[in-house]
């Protein structure tokens, strides 16, 4: 299988696995909403599944590109894509911050939107940790 068949196909997966984890995220969500009776956290969860999708994707899309054209490169996009989504969140959660009146509303979605990048955090690392393992070239 060339390379450019191998990027693809990992860049699928990578975005087809992580839509299956924010999905699962928030069905998991809304169905202890639905237990407790409880949904006030509605457009926080909404948001913050809104977030993770839209930087998933686009980071599949920007790994891809990288990973076809400047393969050498990769170590240093990994460093600049995580950077960047990070001071793109601090920037979400700080327009929310000046946006929303209640500061336990605020609190809310903060600690949502804070899972959800762990969550995705931990996904990016996995699953690029296993891709470079396994394309490693002796």
């Amino acid at each position: 299988m060339r390379n450019n068949d191998r990027v693809g196909q990992a860049a699928r997966s990578y975005c087809r696995f992580g839509l299956w984890i924010i999905a699962g995220i928030t069905l998991a969500s809304l169905l202890m909403m639905n237990v407790m009776q409880s949904f006030s956290l509605m457009n926080s969860l909404l948001a913050s599944a809104l977030f993770s999708l839209v930087t998933m994707f686009l980071y599949g899309i920007a790994w891809k590109y990288v990973a076809r054209n400047y393969a050498n490169s990769l170590s240093l996009f990994y460093l600049a894509g995580s950077g960047l989504r990070m001071i793109v969140a601090g920037m979400a959660v700080l327009i929310v911050y000046f946006l929303v009146p209640d500061y336990d509303v605020f609190r809310d979605f903060a600690l949502i939107f804070v899972a959800f990048y762990i969550v995705m955090l931990g996904y990016d690392a996995y699953f690029f940790a296993r891709y470079e393992k396994n394309n490693i070239k002796v």
